[in-house]
């Protein structure tokens, strides 16, 4: 079985038994494994919808643990156009309707306040296609996604007469940038065309850290000015991973300082003066292609470990920029299949790799200092379409009709609440099986409260509103340390076929043992990119028996408890149990 885990609390597992058809631009369409006799494949349409089925289906969600009349009012998915008037002509300043659609909090509060918290209010913001002037710079908070229409991406146009440095700022000014969770924007169009090229001027400041995401997002900067697509100015950070983004003009596409990881994946420049310049302790750059730049990628101030797989430049004078750091053992550079025609590492003022790197050059700390060496490294072929490992973009189903999708709570005589207190694990596990591989199934906002393990069947694509819509454990179940259940099981070891979820969170509404990350024994294919497992006793990572795996950036922090004196144990009475 091969499945796609996006924007997840935690990683699943399960134990495969064959890989799918893939593709490094796309997702599954049609899947081949469908068994469910009762109803019709999935398919798309023979043309495409005429509305994206975010539009039209119905959003009964809910925030589960607000109480009372603020529970029945709040409203989580937000339409910036028939709930808040944002005009996306873009004639009239849209600035005010927007910022209002994210900030409208329960009762008589809003968001900004903090009075009733973040995670009890998440705003699920969409803009439909179009225009939308921006005059200042939108904010979000905590639990903020913005999401646009994919068919055709909205376009945010910063106005001439723009106040501010940023027309998007990520952190929320009530949290450190290291507590600004759970926020993401996604199929957006950011255009700064109209601000004067002599301006310092970005279109996205995200200082965030881990649960946050931006994703398919284009920037349109004018060519030769001082624009940044996206940037991170507000103190120290920890975000985890970028992807699939488009940088047209400007002097940086990314512009990452004061930072500690990054995988950036699937990032295509155009005319921008340097495609990205990080800083940090751990970059991965994959799969990402440079075209007409001075510098694909400026890495003088990065530390540690800094990689660039699969990746392409064509009309770009330096492909990678890196400090002297001879003998230095913490600064390790890594390139591996890389196209260019030109000078592909310069180091200081000297160029040490030229033209294409067909396998591996590396240099800095092996068994002992390298200052570059090319190396042998076998690809397993179950990882790879055509010479590269696969990476294909988040789904989100724009090429299916409204008609092909399913909200969990919406089924006749098998009613789901997602409301925090009633068990909707015996429901949930009906319509699954009964509707895999025929319906694409949305969870709308809400806590789904289980009791015992979901199986995820072959053939299943499941989707939510992102970091508001949860599935949380609960109860003796989930209870005996000595004899562990998963809360979520995807697949039967032996199953073949499609599971494909995003958008969902997964967490538990009990006190319940667990002192493990993510466990992977499955063989036949596993690709696992900008991943995060903290706080775990035992574990982070666990590859048992495991083949055919691809990792890129992997982030753990040890359980607070611990402190920070080495060897303290667990408080007594403690036994591992298995």
């Amino acid at each position: 079985m091969w499945f796609l885990l996006t924007n997840l609390a935690f990683a699943l597992v399960a134990s495969c038994a064959a890989a799918s058809p893939k593709s490094n631009d796309g997702y599954i369409s049609k899947d081949p494994f469908h068994k469910n006799a009762e109803c019709a494949p999935l398919a798309p349409g023979n043309s495409p919808p005429s509305q994206y089925w975010l539009e039209g289906i119905e959003h009964n969600g809910q925030s589960s643990y607000l109480k009372g009349s603020l529970k029945a009012s709040y409203t989580v998915f937000r339409h910036v156009v028939k709930d808040f008037g944002a005009d996306n002509t873009g004639k009239t300043d849209a600035t005010a309707a927007i910022q209002k659609a994210i900030t409208n909090g329960a009762g008589n509060t809003d968001r900004a306040s903090g009075t009733l918290g973040h995670t009890s209010q998440p705003a699920f913001v969409y803009l439909p296609s179009g225009t939308y002037l921006i005059s200042k710079t939108l904010q979000l908070y905590v639990c903020t996604i913005i999401i646009g229409d994919p068919t055709n991406p909205p376009v945010l146009k910063a106005a001439a007469t723009f106040t501010g440095n940023a027309m998007v700022n990520g952190r929320d000014p009530k949290h450190p940038s290291l507590g600004m969770f759970y926020a993401g924007m996604w199929n957006i169009v950011f255009d700064t065309t109209s601000v004067a090229s002599s301006k310092g001027f970005a279109a996205v400041d995200w200082t965030v850290s881990q649960a946050t995401q931006i994703n398919n997002l284009r920037f349109q900067m004018p060519r030769g000015s001082n624009h940044t697509g996206v940037t991170c100015q507000n103190t120290f950070y920890s975000n985890l991973i970028v992807n699939d983004l488009v940088f047209e003009g400007g002097a940086y596409g990314i512009n990452f300082p004061n930072g500690i990881q990054w995988a950036m994946k699937n990032i295509t420049v155009r005319g921008t003066k340097v495609g990205i310049k990080t800083t940090g302790a751990h970059i991965i750059v994959q799969n990402s292609d440079f075209r007409d730049c001075t510098i694909a990628i400026d890495a003088t101030a990065a530390q540690a470990s800094f990689t660039v797989l699969d990746s392409t430049a064509t009309n770009v004078d330096t492909f990678l920029l890196a400090a002297d750091a001879k003998g230095v053992s913490t600064n390790n550079l890594i390139l591996e299949n890389i196209k260019n025609a030109g000078k592909t590492v310069v180091v200081g003022s000297s160029t040490v790799v030229q033209g294409n790197v067909v396998g591996q050059w590396s240099t800095g700390a092996q068994a002992s200092y390298q200052n570059g060496k090319i190396l042998s490294n076998p690809r397993p072929a179950p990882l790879l379409v055509n010479d590269k490992y696969f990476t294909m973009q988040q789904p989100t189903y724009e090429e299916y009709p409204l008609a092909s999708f399913l909200n969990i709570k919406s089924v006749p005589d098998l009613a789901v609440h997602g409301d925090g207190t009633t068990d909707d694990t015996k429901n949930i596990n009906a319509i699954l099986q009964q509707y895999a591989g025929c319906k694409i199934i949305y969870f709308p906002a809400g806590t789904y409260i289980v009791s015992d393990t979901i199986l995820i069947p072959p053939g299943s694509r499941i989707t939510g509103d992102a970091w508001a819509s949860t599935i949380s454990a609960i109860g003796k179940t989930f209870a005996d340390a000595k004899n562990l259940v998963a809360m979520v099981k995807v697949g039967e070891r032996g199953s073949v076929g499609v599971a494909q979820i995003s958008d969902l969170l997964l967490t538990t509404a009990d006190i319940l043992p667990g002192w493990r990350g993510a466990l992977v024994e499955a063989t036949q294919g596993t690709w696992m990119i900008g991943t995060s497992m903290e706080y775990h006793v035992l574990y982070h990572y666990n590859f048992q028996g495991a083949a055919n795996v691809f990792t890129a950036l992997q982030q753990t922090e040890m359980p607070y408890w611990q402190g920070v004196v080495p060897g303290t144990l667990a408080p007594w009475p403690w036994t591992q149990t298995r």
